[in-house]
């Protein structure tokens, strides 16, 4: 073989190496698609702010001892580390990725010591790496569903809306004109409560795009578990009921007026809204054994692993954990200061 054609043999190697480095940093996207039926984040975590998920016994959660920024670590505390510089919420995960909507103009310093507004909806990949801002936007709840991200999208120019966008290629487009609440997420359909003329139960099925209403009950945050809807009734002061699909009734199962509440395997979480005795409330799904787990107002409710975390409203610190089945009482989130004091 002449050096000629060895050298003609190079440069196409060469050559097809560069493209195929281009090709694939182009549609590497594609290649990671999710396989159906991927959720990014429960509907209590992120009807409450989307503060925790878990995913792959990974706990990815917003920081409160460290500016609410993204950390991530093993369900039992271990192997901490922290994934941004600015604070998160509405936390999705995938195998690949995790998104966020950060809300912060002024913290981040760039080049020069100028600061850097971060507001928008990112994602970056498990090891906080490859950080993407997806959209320049404000957003409400942020769910992923498939290779899809349906987020709440609020402009000056436009108004609000509920949008879809294809993590894969960023294209966005208006799935509905209101920002109905995409957070609850069953056999791949979102299921919102109205909010033009009503507050009926709705489904809507991406795969045709349609939606229909299928309860006339006038409710508020729905959340699917095991063959019921859980809500918020309106019209009987906010207290917690279940709508039972088979049967297509429903009952109450709490007299309290509630702020809140989360769902977590056998139990239920919320915040009882009262002048006089506020607390943190624990029931069985059927509503019955009550128990006051602390006295006073609580918020940033999440579940992971079985475990029920939550803060003192208008306090930030210290975090909180509750696991009602592993007993101990409720205890302070000692890994998330600990991850904090030693980040690195």
């Amino acid at each position: 073989m002449s050096d000629k054609i060895k050298l003609i043999i190079i440069i196409g190697v060469i050559i097809l190496g560069l493209g195929g480095g281009i090709a694939y940093n182009t549609f590497k996207d594609y290649l990671h698609s999710n396989p159906e039926g991927t959720v990014g984040n429960t509907t209590g975590n992120l009807n409450n702010g989307g503060m925790f998920c878990e995913k792959d016994g990974k706990l990815f959660f917003a920081n409160a001892y460290d500016n609410n920024r993204l950390y991530v670590m093993n369900l039992d505390g271990t192997g901490a580390k922290c994934l941004t510089d600015s604070p998160v919420s509405y936390i999705n995960v995938d195998k690949n990725n995790v998104y966020y909507f950060i809300n912060n103009l002024s913290s981040v310093t760039g080049m020069g010591g100028f600061k850097v507004s971060m507001l928008g909806l990112y994602r970056t990949d498990k090891k906080g790496n490859k950080t993407k801002c997806m959209e320049k936007v404000t957003c409400g709840v942020v769910q992923l569903i498939d290779n899809d991200l349906y987020y709440q999208r609020y402009d000056n120019q436009d108004g609000i809306s509920l949008q879809r966008m294809d993590v894969r290629n960023k294209e966005a487009e208006k799935v509905m004109s209101f920002d109905a609440n995409p957070a609850c997420v069953y056999d791949g359909k979102i299921y919102y409560n109205g909010k033009e003329g009503d507050h009926y139960l709705y489904v809507y099925d991406p795969k045709t795009r349609t939606s229909q209403m299928i309860y006339d009950g006038n409710i508020w945050n729905p959340d699917y578990q095991n063959g019921y809807f859980y809500f918020m009734n309106i019209d009987d002061d906010y207290c917690l009921y279940r709508y039972n699909i088979a049967s297509g009734e429903a009952e109450k199962i709490t007299d309290d007026r509630c702020d809140t509440f989360i769902c977590c395997g056998d139990y239920i979480f919320y915040q009882k809204n009262s002048k006089m005795e506020p607390a943190l409330m624990q029931i069985r799904a059927d509503g019955s054994e009550p128990v006051e787990l602390a006295e006073g107002n609580y918020t940033n409710f999440g579940v992971a692993g079985g475990v029920f975390y939550f803060s003192e409203f208008g306090i930030s610190t210290p975090m909180y954990q509750y696991n009602a089945l592993g007993g101990g009482g409720v205890q302070t989130f000692t890994a998330a200061e600990e991850a904090a004091l030693n980040k690195k």
